[in-house]
């Protein structure tokens, strides 16, 4: 391999040979952009299988701006300055961020919200992860998700960051942790409400993940309601795509029992006689109107996964309003289009 000044060699391999190989490039730019605050270029010398005895791929990365090449390699930038009298010896040293912990500090807070972003998401794992916090193993998947956005968008009552705040070292700085009682309010044990996600409270070691990782995952719950009569009941609902709406939630024998979908005379009348009929509304109280609304025929082939994509990090009841509306009637001789 023919040498060039300024530039380091990176080496990749995968059990998946080439195939992973653009989103390594796309991987390896993006961090050169948002840690080191450089642009490179990546010329490919070799990939992976092409030829026998071509184990890895590997790449020539350089910088765009050839005066920045410094930053690969974390060598110093010399500028020396003439005074009066003479010359400065002093040499300005610039470190790239895997080598100097200020300068990767200052890499952290000067890459703007994507780069914080990113370390939020790494400390809530790192919290999950490790047997000494008090954060392991103590949250579901939608708990998970709710943290790592809420700390991405609020600090702590210090004024900081949740990495600033905490931090996860060895055992003698335990103290340094984050805690159950530093989760925020919805998600506070002491504080949060009982039909929040899913019902399930946080708590060390409660939810471990599946052999492959993945974590435990208690969607919300359905909370069913009259639009009429105003009786809701709330309903446990697998997440699944084999299952109908109308399987788990209509023609649950809990709203029989309840008659969550039994209407006044007056407006049971005009079902009956076709003037009305039912629908359901998945609700967004924030925007105070619904996500959609299904009839009773599409409840029929709406599945309950389709049903939890809908309703984007929900925590709370999803709340699904029984309607009654005015039928739309379709003349025998009216021509579809």
């Amino acid at each position: 391999v023919e040498k060039t000044d300024g530039a380091i060699l990176v080496h990749y391999f995968s059990h998946r040979g080439s195939l992973l190989v653009p989103l390594v490039v796309g991987l390896i730019k993006k961090l050169a952009r948002v840690y080191f605050d450089i642009e490179i270029e990546m010329e490919q010398l070799q990939l992976q299988d092409e030829a026998e005895g071509v184990n890895h791929t590997s790449w020539r990365v350089t910088t765009v701006n050839p005066e920045e090449a410094f930053k690969l390699r974390g060598k110093k930038s010399k500028r020396r300055q003439r005074r009066e009298g003479g010359e400065s010896g002093e040499d300005e040293t610039i470190s790239t961020a895997a080598t100097t912990v200020s300068r990767y500090e200052r890499t952290f807070r000067g890459a703007g919200t994507q780069a914080s972003n990113l370390r939020v998401e790494e400390f809530v794992k790192r919290s999950f992860r490790n047997p000494d916090c008090e954060l392991y193993h103590a949250l579901t998947l939608e708990q998970y998700i709710y943290l790592c956005e809420y700390w991405k968008e609020n600090k702590t009552n210090e004024g900081k960051w949740c990495y600033e705040t905490w931090a996860i070292h060895g055992a003698e700085n335990s103290q340094t942790w984050a805690t159950l009682d530093d989760l925020p309010p919805r998600l506070n044990p002491e504080t949060i409400q009982e039909l929040h996600f899913g019902g399930k409270v946080p708590k060390t070691g409660a939810f471990p993940p599946d052999e492959n990782g993945n974590l435990q995952s208690f969607p919300p719950k359905i909370r069913v309601v009259n639009d009429i009569t105003g009786k809701s009941k709330d309903l446990t609902v697998v997440k699944d795509s084999s299952i109908t709406m109308e399987e788990a939630i209509y023609n649950h024998p809990d709203l029989e029992d309840t008659k969550i979908k039994e209407f006044p005379p007056e407006w049971q009348e005009q079902l009956s006689a076709g003037g009305l009929e039912i629908k359901c509304a998945v609700w967004n109280d924030e925007i105070d109107d619904a996500y959609h609304i299904f009839s009773l025929d599409d409840l029929k082939t709406t599945t309950t996964k389709q049903l939890y994509e809908l309703v984007p990090k929900s925590f709370d009841p999803i709340k699904l309003y029984v309607q009654c509306e005015e039928a739309i009637r379709v003349d025998d001789d009216e021509e579809d289009i």
